[in-house]
This record gives C-alpha cells, sequence and structure tokens, in this order.
C-alpha cells in the first residue's frame, strides 16, 4: 500500500519550475555540488516529483525510507519498497537503485585504486569487506596477487545461492594462470553477517589447495566475509591444518 502524503495545490513539480535561486542544477553549477543537500542531490536525478508534491519534498521522504536518512542507506532498500511510494513508479525506482549501485560501485573502484598495494592479510579482508558488504547473494571471487602482495586483478567466478556457490577449479585458476599470478586469496561472502566458514567452505578451500599444488599457483588464504568483518583461513591456522591434511593424503 502506498505512502500517503498531503496534496499542496499549486506546489511547483519540476526543478524548471523552481525560483532561479533554488534551482539545485543551477545551485550545483554557481556553488558546486558539496554545497547540494541529499534531497537536492536526488532530485536533480528524478527531475519531477508528483502532482501536490515538488521534487526535493518527494526526494526528502525517499531518504526517509533508510535507517539513518541518507543516501548511502538507500542501498538497503528494495525495489519493492521504492514502489510503494507514492510518486515512484518503475522508471524513478530504477533510477534510485542505479544511482545506489554506481555509489557502490564508484566506492569500489575507489578503494580498489587506493590499494592495490595490500602489505598484509588484514588489509586485504578489509579491502574485502567494503567492496562485498552491500551483495545480497553469496558470491565468490578470487584476488590474484603477484611475489609482493600486488593485486593484480580481482575476478568474480560464481555467484550462487544464500547458502554456497558452486566453484570449479578451471574457473578459478585460469584468470589466475593469465594474470601471471604468484598466488591467490579466494574470497566470498555470507549474506547473513556471519563470516564463520561452513564445512562447504572448507572443502572447497581443500579442493582448491589441491588443484593450486598441482598447477603451480599457491592458494594463500580463503577470506569470508560478513557484517563490517571477515574470516582469514590463514589467520586462524586453518590453511596450515588443511596442508597437513591434504599431505596425509597423498
Amino acid at each position: 500500500m502506498k505512502k500517503e502524503t498531503n496534496n499542496i495545490p499549486g506546489t511547483h513539480l519540476k526543478i524548471k519550475d523552481f525560483p532561479g535561486n533554488e534551482k539545485p542544477v543551477e545551485r550545483l553549477i554557481c556553488h558546486g555540488a558539496n554545497v547540494l543537500s541529499d534531497a537536492e542531490l536526488l532530485a536533480i536525478i528524478l527531475k519531477t516529483g508528483r502532482p501536490g508534491e515538488n521534487v526535493i519534498d518527494l526526494s526528502r521522504r525517499i531518504l526517509s525510507l533508510s535507517e539513518d536518512g541518507s543516501l548511502w542507506g538507500l542501498c538497503d532498500v528494495t525495489f519493492e519498497e521504492l514502489k510503494a511510494v507514492d510518486g515512484i513508479g518503475n522508471v524513478k525506482a530504477a533510477q534510485i537503485i542505479a544511482l545506489c549501485q554506481l555509489a557502490v560501485r564508484i566506492g569500489m573502484d575507489k578503494s580498489f585504486r587506493k590499494k592495490q598495494n595490500i602489505s598484509s592479510i588484514p588489509q586485504l579482508g578489509e579491502f574485502l569487506v567494503a567492496e562485498m558488504k552491500w551483495l545480497k547473494t553469496e558470491v565468490f571471487r578470487v584476488v590474484m596477487v603477484d611475489c609482493r602482495w600486488n593485486v593484480l586483478n580481482i575476478v568474480q567466478i560464481s555467484e550462487g545461492s544464500v547458502d554456497q556457490s558452486v566453484v570449479h577449479p578451471r574457473e578459478v585458476f585460469a584468470p589466475a594462470v593469465k594474470s601471471h599470478a604468484a598466488g591467490i586469496v579466494l574470497a566470498h561472502n555470507h549474506p547473513s553477517g556471519n563470516p564463520t566458514p561452513s564445512s562447504h567452505d572448507f572443502e572447497t578451500t581443500k579442493r582448491l589447495v589441491k588443484a593450486g599444488e598441482m598447477i603451480g599457483i599457491e592458494v594463500l588464504d580463503h577470506i569470508v566475509t560478513g557484517n563490517n568483518t571477515f574470516y582469514s583461513m590463514h589467520l586462524n591456522n586453518d590453511m596450515t591444518r588443511l596442508k597437513r591434511v591434504i599431505n596425509r593424503e597423498v
């Protein structure tokens, strides 16, 4: 059921109808984007309001859907929740979802560029948490590094259900060979928020460690991300344990 708003006759509906000194686009041009409020920035994207409600007021109402009333908080709002708002149809809902995804991807790219030279596993874990925290389903990625821990590339291998991702060694090591990687770090997220590895996670890691030994590319770690935290199999000595089990089986 759509949320109700007061219809105010005569309210300006379009940005172009605002007084000159109140138009968000003109304010951005004259003073820079940093002076605009979140509602004004969102209004520039949406362009129009609804009968009885101008676009900035509509933007304020949309922002109230997030827990903290911020643009970033909109990343947790679903398409269906947006559609439930009066004045939001498929197009506007899609615009907002696209805006949020752009923000996430820009943040990921900026973070990646800053941290290509990663000197430690905790640093890599923090980077992966920031990159994967907004994912709604479980995905499996491979981080390829050289002998100095410079990140060569990050490749997504699979996207599965919330419970598991199916990973084939060929898909994991093919990009690593192409990138001339000295080693790889396996990474996946737990959308539940709990980064504790499952028995399936350990079995997958063991299988890939064995494959890596045959190919000559070491699996350095398997990092599982959760809500603002991560679990490193290397830091918890699981990698050493798994390699001992593999050696006994040979």
